[in-house]
């Protein structure tokens, strides 16, 4: 059970152990000067408690419940139900300060009863353990030691020293680094354990309760009271329709200097809407969407709202083949595409139809509203994402889910007439649903960027400062690049959102030093699965910490992190980001088995919201309510923003000839994320390379396709058979 050290970093070194670390102290800790450890008064568990849980073991002495007590903490903490940590070696006197490492396992199913037998063995295996390196004492700082009886002797090399009296009572002591609030919470913590040890030893210690109720109703109730009314009355098609009734003369889309009012733009939507409606589009209904920005994107996508349809944009760089996958697999009404696009549409079986310059289908149609009313749980999106067995898995997102996020964000960032949003992400991506959505419904102005100008620096830079662009995203990593732009304190930017993968603290600082004093930088969080985002944080230009939360969930959303067990975990201690609330998606196209698999009921008693998402991702949550992303707990990773199902690349690979395996891995390089396939087969020549390269990219998009492709011999394995993907880069290559 538990969290991949790889994404933790979780663990020290006592002269070859690994000493585990303690999560939910590290985020107390203090930039302090170590000045030794400080005496705390009252106990750590009380002697109550202790003679409670004593007479449910009478043949124990009482230290030795305390010490189970603790361990039983400690695993429960820890990265994998495994907690290693030093306790005081008893073969020497008290004065002389000796410690030796002890490792103690939960078992997900036993008692306390059982862990404390198996606990106290291996402490008494630890003390006769010869091999144990105990004579040389302890040689670096660890975060927790333990001791035992009245005269021990202190550890000056630890954040927490904990001694188990005789009487059973744990007395304490901290560095300054440690906060007496950190200690205090680790005290509730073990007092709530020990409770439910005494109220009923039949529970798994795995299941016992770990937090008080006080804290327990702050992760669960209090940071996820969000609820907030927004009156649906139509949705973001309605909103629409008013601004383009109220203000038909504002500009409501701008593309290579031509500009298009709302009440253009809403007549050219109308006739191209009863045309899809002509073919057969409603309720649940696809409209595909071949198209490169441009005016007739737009008005496309949105001509399939207004008609009732949902619409499931392709990436026009695709293979011809994965194109007409997806359009077979989702089986559209109409796929409406443009003149040059037509040859990538060779093999699709539906009708396609060609939208003509300007989206101008019908000049002489009727271009007043449809009347139709769009109801809040129809479908509005399809996504397709990288799917783990090789085949793309269409997320499908009701009209009540993105409408949430639209008006949150406008809730909380506001629009102006005057503003302008920049649409630069491609639309197979989720983040272009809001840049699409969100300044016709309130009567601002969105600047189409180029199709491939997203990623031209120079281009992008006078396009922000020639069109007055105020409000846009970047990818992290594309935030890096742009940023060697000079004069970035020349562009009008007010609000500058970041999502798609870890934001980094120096590239947030970077940004500041660079641009004007009004432009502010806000973290977004969220999967495709919950509608875009569901997390926030307004990053501030004098930080205190040196590192960026997920930060806090959005209107009607909760957010739940749990263990391998769906237990809530205490502040600090890392686990699974689980989503609730009516941004969820209904789950994936025709595929139940994975809906019911990530899309599930909320297993946590009296916790807001019955059905949650299960992301994959690792959180922690900080001590002020934010959330701090820890990284997968699987194999997808995201590359410039791109989410990436290795296992879909490998398929890719392993479907050619003469491959008998393969791992993709994504790798560091000078910064930056790459792919490299090791790949084990009959010809590791480097011709065969570049045919196993061109093969993913006639089958994946161009950007699944490996930077490296390294051949090895045999696919190495750990001891239970799985691939050792730590030992990759150091094998010999053919």
């Amino acid at each position: 059970m538990g969290i991949p050290k790889v994404a933790l970093e979780a663990s020290t070194r006592l002269n070859g152990w690994e000493m585990s670390k303690l999560p939910d102290l590290e985020v107390y800790k203090h930039e302090v000067a170590f000045s030794g450890l400080l005496e705390q008064g009252s106990p750590l568990v009380s002697v109550e408690l202790i003679e409670c849980l004593a007479e449910l073991f009478p043949d124990l002495r009482k230290n030795d419940i305390s010490f189970g007590l603790v361990a039983a903490y400690l695993a429960r903490v820890s990265e994998n139900g495994e907690a290693v940590f030093p306790i005081q070696d008893r073969r020497t006197p008290l004065s002389h300060g000796r410690y030796i490492p002890v490792t103690v396992t939960l078992h997900p199913e036993e008692s306390f009863g059982m862990f404390l037998c198996r606990a106290l063995l291996s402490r008494t295996v630890a003390n006769n353990n010869e091999d144990s390196n105990w004579e040389y004492g302890l040689s670096e700082s660890v975060s927790v030691a333990l001791s035992f009886g009245n005269q021990a002797s202190p550890l000056s090399q630890t954040d927490v020293w904990l001694n188990c009296r005789d009487d059973g009572s744990v007395e304490w002591r901290h560095t300054n680094e440690i906060s007496a609030e950190a200690v205090f919470n680790m005290s509730d913590r073990i007092t709530a354990l020990a409770q439910g040890i005494v109220d009923d030893l039949a529970v798994p210690v795995s299941q016992q309760p770990l937090m008080s109720e006080r804290e327990r109703n702050l992760i669960l109730h209090e940071w996820n009271d969000t609820e907030i009314e927004y009156a649906y009355d139509g949705g973001l098609v309605a909103q629409m329709e008013q601004q383009a009734k109220d203000n038909p003369d504002q500009v409501a889309l701008v593309y290579k200097d031509e500009e298009m009012t709302f009440g253009v733009f809403n007549a050219r939507v109308n006739q191209l809407a009863r045309v899809l409606r002509a073919k057969g589009v409603g309720r649940d209904k696809f409209v595909c969407l071949c198209l490169d920005r441009s005016f007739e994107l737009v008005i496309a996508l949105w001509a399939t709202l207004k008609a009732g349809g949902a619409y499931v944009p392709l990436n026009t760089q695709d293979p011809v083949g994965r194109i007409a996958e997806i359009v077979e697999d989702c089986q559209p009404k109409v796929v409406l595409t443009q003149e040059h696009l037509l040859d990538q549409l060779e093999e699709v079986n539906a009708e396609v139809v060609t939208l003509p310059e300007y989206g101008e289908i019908d000049p002489e149609g009727d271009a007043s509203d449809l009347g139709i009313n769009i109801e809040a749980d129809s479908l509005a999106y399809m996504i397709y994402t990288s799917g783990s067995t090789g085949k793309p898995k269409g997320v499908i997102v009701e009209h009540g889910a993105i409408y949430n996020r639209v008006v949150w964000m406008h809730e909380e960032y506001g629009l102006t007439s005057q503003d302008r949003i920049l649409q630069k992400t491609p639309y197979t991506f989720d983040v272009s649903v809001w840049e699409f959505l969100w300044s016709f419904s309130v009567g601002s102005t969105l600047v189409v960027a180029e199709p491939d100008g997203h990623m031209a620096i120079g281009y992008l830079y006078h396009l922000i400062k020639d069109q007055k662009v105020t409000h846009l995203h970047f990818v992290p990593s594309v935030l890096r690049l742009f940023m060697m732009a000079p004069a970035l304190d020349q562009l009008p930017i007010k609000k500058l959102f970041c999502s798609g993968e870890a934001l980094g603290f120096d590239v947030v600082q970077q940004f500041y030093d660079k641009s004007n004093n009004i432009a502010e930088v806000h973290n977004l969080y969220g999967p495709t699965e919950a509608a875009v985002d569901v997390s926030y944080y307004h990053c501030p230009r004098n930080p205190e910490r040196n590192y960026i939360p997920i930060g806090k969930p959005v209107s009607n959303t909760s957010l739940h992190i749990l263990d391998e067990l769906n237990q809530p975990v205490p502040i600090g201690v890392p686990g699974e980001l689980y989503i609730g609330g009516v941004q969820l998606a209904r789950g994936y196209w025709a595929r139940e088995d994975l809906t019911e698999e990530r899309f599930v009921e909320n297993p946590v008693h009296g916790a807001p919201h019955k059905r949650l998402y299960k992301t994959g991702d690792l959180a922690r949550y900080m001590p002020d309510g934010e959330i701090v992303y820890m990284g997968r707990n699987d194999f997808q990773v995201k590359i410039n923003g791109v989410r990436i199902e290795l296992g879909e690349i490998e398929a890719a690979i392993r479907s050619q000839s003469g491959v008998e395996d393969v791992v993709v891995v994504a790798e560091e390089n000078a910064g930056n994320k790459v792919l490299t396939a090791y790949v084990v087969a009959e010809d590791p020549s480097e011709n065969r390379g570049d045919e196993l390269k061109a093969g993913v990219g006639e089958i994946c998009p161009i950007f699944y396709i490996p930077k490296n492709l390294v051949f090895i011999e045999n696919m190495p394995l750990t001891v239970p058979g799985k691939v050792d993907r730590k030992v990759l880069t150091s094998l010999p290559t053919l």
